[in-house]
């Protein structure tokens, strides 16, 4: 009988997750709209920079509206996190993260911006 103890089970999970979001990250972003009608990611014209980057990155692969995922909504993220965060966030974004919201960690995005990041942000953050 095969047995696997609960550290390894725990790496085999995270490499798991890990390889369903990067597997997932060349699928076409879900274009939708929260619950309350606030745009995220709209149909029609970005109604943001930072939306319409989101529109072009992998962030709706680990991460949807207002229902966790991989990662939290974007709504749990907005109400956790305010403005003033956004400096801190973006570095998330860029180098990847971990422990915030769970076992999993965020891949980091080197190849995004800071300033690019920050926009990205600031859309997350009004997702209210």
């Amino acid at each position: 009988m095969l047995s696997i103890s609960p550290s390894a089970m725990k790496k085999i999970i995270l490499i798991l997750t890990l390889s369903l979001a990067i597997t997932a990250c060349g699928q076409q972003p879900d274009q939708t709209k929260n619950a309350d009608g606030t745009a995220t990611l709209s149909q029609g014209p970005p109604t943001s920079k930072g939306e319409g980057l989101m529109a072009n990155a992998d962030c709706k692969t680990c991460h949807k509206p207002d229902v966790k995922l991989v990662g939290p909504s974007f709504k749990d993220i907005a109400n956790k996190y305010t403005l003033d965060d956004t400096i801190k966030l973006a570095g998330k974004v860029m180098n990847g993260g971990s422990g915030s919201w769970g076992d999993v960690p965020m891949i980091g995005h080197p190849g995004i911006s800071e300033a690019d990041a920050k926009e990205m942000v600031k859309f997350i953050l009004s997702q209210k």
